[in-house]
């Protein structure tokens, strides 16, 4: 189960201390907060990207991306994925094995802090 970042608080902490990974057009801001809750992630496509429905669709886009590598996120951290413009313009494949390879980064700093 991943559940979604809803507090104000932990985007401050995500982005005062959080550590960060980045492959091609993705990178994520992540640390751990709780170890006995679930993963929890948000995502921010600013308006570089595009208007509404770019940016809704890039959304998408990675949230399934996450969904489909769900296996790489760490039970108790938080990650805050978030995408640049040319997201928009990268194939669902591509941009998939972005997501991967960006979470296994994060997996591996979380793991051997």
């Amino acid at each position: 189960m991943i559940w979604r970042i809803s507090n104000r608080a932990t985007f401050q902490l995500l982005a005062r201390s959080g550590a960060r990974a980045r492959q091609g057009p993705i990178a994520v801001r992540f640390l751990r907060v709780d170890p006995t809750a679930p993963p929890r992630v948000a995502y921010t496509v600013s308006r570089r990207v595009g208007g509404a429905v770019v940016r809704n669709r890039v959304r998408r886009r990675l949230r399934a991306g996450v969904q489909l590598h769900r296996a790489m996120l760490v039970d108790g951290a938080a990650y805050l994925v978030s995408a640049e413009p040319e997201a928009a313009r990268t194939e669902s494949v591509e941009l998939h094995r972005a997501v991967h390879d960006v979470l296994a980064k994060a997996r591996a700093t979380l793991m051997n802090p």
